[in-house]
């Protein structure tokens, strides 16, 4: 399991009480599955990497990211 909890805000506010990853980037990274080692992962929108590293922890590679 992807250790979201080392995730930080950086250079964002940081606080005890936000997060880097929520209950939703959980949900998404869980219900992929192994569909994230398709080729051609694109991940947008993802403001602290959650979603991308936990695919990346899974083994996906050549992910592109795009982050407005």
């Amino acid at each position: 399991m992807f250790p979201y909890e080392q995730l930080r805000r950086r250079p964002d506010v940081e606080a005890p009480n936000l997060f880097a990853a929520d209950a939703a980037d959980r949900l998404l990274a869980d219900t992929a599955g192994d569909a994230v080692l398709q080729p051609g992962l694109v991940v947008i929108g993802d403001a602290y990497g959650a979603l991308t590293l936990a695919a990346a922890e899974r083994g996906a590679r050549g992910i592109r990211v795009h982050q407005d």
